[in-house]
């Protein structure tokens, strides 16, 4: 096997062999050669890239791959030098990979995970492109809003900006409560300072959603703006429902969500389908049949809301409440 070709010191890659004995059935055949592409990290891409790892532990596959993962500002490099790679199919982590990576006009088949809402992105968009949904079904959303909060007559939700997953997502749930008792409204929130707290329309979030018997959270928001944003709503009585894991620990009191790093690993049984042959433009865009509603009982009781016994007993996972601790 030749050597791997030299990189950028700030681009990290690695090319090694999953294994160095190929099972029998594998004896007669080259070893496929794998990339997986990522841009940057957050959460929703650090565990979609850990379940991509773990598909390739255990899949029945003995591939060479390289591991790419590049800064925002570097990524066109990257980009360049993966185009002289002899590669059989390319997994993008996360949506710039994943946008990247279609837009350069690759040969390669490209396999993208950690991306909540293709659609928003317009991806696919190429014939060489499918992957994995990581956004909980917006009517099951929906549902779970009503089922938590029953009394609610007033639901916003709450966007970034900068966050066109985000953006699409909202939109959608807002017509989609068109029928039900829920009066909506979208908000788009922007980054103002350092601290990476949140302002609407130039005002700070603890000014803006005081009345709203229900605020979700979409899954552009950190930690940090989901905790004030929390504060901002202590004791008022009302619901603060967020769209990843680290939202629960943050302060909401209900989270809805799908469980990334098993995408990651469903995307390498996409992988192994079009290294058997099978064209990405027929395994399209797959999307969990299953979601996961967690609950944090001591921050709904910092909130001053009572979550309903149905849904604390159906829950995935339960914080329980410490009286007065935080």
């Amino acid at each position: 096997m030749r050597s791997p070709p030299r990189r950028p010191l700030s681009t990290l890659v690695a090319a090694l062999a999953i294994a160095a004995v190929v099972p029998a059935a594998a004896q007669d055949r080259e070893s496929p050669r794998v990339a997986l592409f990522e841009i940057g990290e957050g959460p929703l891409q650090k565990a979609a890239s850990a379940g991509v790892r773990d598909g390739l532990r255990l899949a029945e596959l003995e591939p060479t791959l390289d591991l790419v993962v590049a800064p925002g500002d570097e990524a066109r490099e990257a980009l360049a030098e993966l185009a002289f790679e002899p590669l059989d199919v390319v997994i993008a982590v996360g949506p710039r990979a994943a946008m990247a990576l279609r837009d350069a006009r690759r040969a390669n088949p490209i396999v993208f995970t950690g991306v909540r809402h293709p659609e928003a992105l317009e991806l696919p968009g190429r014939s060489t492109v499918c992957g994995t949904a990581g956004g909980v079904d917006i009517d099951e959303v929906l549902r779970t809003v009503r089922r938590a909060a029953p009394r609610a007559r007033t639901f916003e939700i709450l966007y970034r900006a900068d966050d066109t997953e985000g953006a699409w997502f909202a939109e959608r749930l807002a017509t989609a409560a068109e029928d039900s008792p829920l009066t909506v409204t979208t908000i788009e929130c922007s980054p103002y300072d350092r601290t990476g707290l949140v302002a609407i329309d130039g005002v700070s979030v603890g000014g803006a959603q005081q009345e709203a018997d229900v605020v979700l959270m979409t899954g552009g928001f950190s930690p940090r703006q989901v905790e004030t944003m929390a504060e901002c709503m202590a004791a008022d009585g009302h619901a603060l429902i967020g769209s990843r894991r680290d939202h629960l620990l943050a302060g909401c009191g209900v989270v809805i969500r799908t469980d990334a790093r098993r995408l990651g690993t469903h995307a390498i049984a996409l992988a192994r389908r079009v290294l058997d042959g099978e064209a990405p433009s027929e395994i399209g865009v797959h999307r969990p049949r299953r979601r996961l509603v967690e609950v944090n009982l001591d921050a709904a009781r910092r909130l001053g809301w009572e979550i309903p016994l149905p849904v604390v007993a159906g829950a995935d996972h339960v914080i329980p409440a410490l009286g007065g601790r935080r």
